[in-house]
């Protein structure tokens, strides 16, 4: 006979525990949809924000700019992952949602920081000399949630997308092959709304990268339309084609050959940016570039960039006076390098050499070398505007 006694909660419990190898593998492949969705949420991601700054690096001439956006890409495609296999195995409505808007807000702050982190950690791999220094910092008056702000767009959709995730999630379940292999339906449904993604990450400003990138891109403009000008009349060609050219009459000479362009300095008020160029014939170009919001909007003038780092260094070293057509020459230095300086000044005569070494962002190291070679210093110096003597090292030649 059938027994009539109610069953009790541990024997309930111990029901719903034991799942079907079904209902097993059916809970599988949709946590395994979630993470899928996931990352091509981040994928999206970064080819709505990346790509297309990536295509305009691509055209300038600078050594290897992509290190911060290696790392900022593995960040958002591993924490967007992280985000679907959580949110789908969990699988409630109101984490999901909230779990979707927090790594959202993450993505759009890491937009700004982690490129500038990568950049430098890239650079004090590859270049021993550079070491710890602040090659690329988060400009003070830009707070970080500008980029949430900005990022209306781009929180909305994830949001949107959060809030019908278990939706797409079991329709795409539904799509499986026997075998749980996706099928062309199921990839479509976790793929298309993911363009949405894109589109809002192409909306994102790049608050803190673009007026570099701008500024570089018109410094090469400058370049290549002034060199290739074969008038006489620089400023007329610079009003009839709208963009100023005439910014480099004074460096014409100087700017033949290759050059590889290096992000120099940014103006506090984010007003003006400094590129530099440094061409294989020895040439030494700084351009300021105005700077209008985020956008590169006029290249103001060009100048022979090496003169505070030659003419201010000699009168450091011997006191003599700089050529009238040296600004900014002066060099801010405290009283312990100075007397260090003069120290070795007896050593490299009253006629050093001057040899340009390497340059990160507004960081330059020189060297300044005795006539005969035997006795050299190289000085690490920081700033464009206003050069300062960080620090020296001696260097004895036999």
């Amino acid at each position: 006979m059938a027994s009539t006694e109610p069953v009790s909660e541990q024997s309930a419990s111990d029901l719903v525990a034991l799942q079907s190898p079904d209902e097993s593998d059916r809970r599988a492949n949709y946590i395994k949809l979630g993470a899928a969705n996931g990352l091509l949420i981040g994928l999206a991601v970064v080819a709505g924000f990346w790509l297309p700054k990536i295509i305009a690096l691509a055209r300038l001439p600078v050594d290897f700019p992509y290190a911060g956006i290696i790392l900022n890409t593995v960040f958002i495609l591993t924490i967007c992952t992280l985000t679907g296999w959580l949110t789908s195995r969990l699988n409630k409505i109101w984490l999901t949602l909230l779990l979707w808007l927090g790594t959202g807000v993450i993505i759009t702050v890491s937009l700004g920081g982690l490129p500038l982190t990568g950049q430098n950690w890239f650079i004090w791999l590859t270049d021993a000399r550079f070491r710890g220094l602040p090659i690329f910092v988060w400009p003070e008056r830009i707070l970080w949630w500008y980029f949430v702000v900005g990022s209306f767009l781009f929180l909305f959709i994830i949001t949107g997308l959060a809030l019908l995730q278990d939706y797409r999630l079991e329709r795409a379940q539904l799509e499986l092959k026997g075998n749980g292999r996706w099928s062309i339906r199921t990839f479509l449904i976790i793929f298309l709304p993911t363009l949405l993604v894109t589109l809002g990450a192409y909306a994102i400003p790049d608050l803190i990268g673009n007026a570099a990138r701008d500024g570089l891109a018109y410094t090469q403009q400058g370049i290549e339309g002034s060199r290739n000008y074969t008038g006489d009349d620089l400023f007329g060609y610079s009003l009839a084609s709208g963009f100023n050219y005439s910014a480099l009459d004074g460096v014409l000479e100087e700017i033949d050959g290759p050059y590889t362009l290096v992000p120099g300095e940014l103006d506090p008020f984010g007003a003006s940016f400094t590129a530099v160029a440094h061409f294989d014939n020895g040439a030494w170009v700084n351009c300021l570039v105005n700077i209008e919001y985020i956008n590169a909007t006029y290249l103001n003038f060009c100048t022979d960039g090496s003169l505070p780092y030659t003419a201010g260094f000699a009168r450091l070293l011997t006191g003599q006076p700089f050529p009238e057509t040296c600004r900014n020459c002066a060099i801010a230095v405290d009283d312990t390098w100075q007397n260090w300086l003069a120290d070795r000044a007896p050593q490299l005569t009253d006629s050093p050499q001057f040899e340009f070494v390497a340059q990160q962002g507004s960081y330059v190291l020189m060297r300044a070398a005795s006539p005969a070679g035997d006795y050299a210093i190289e000085c690490m110096f920081q700033g464009i505007k206003q050069v300062s003597l960080l620090y020296c090292t001696e260097e004895i030649r036999d």
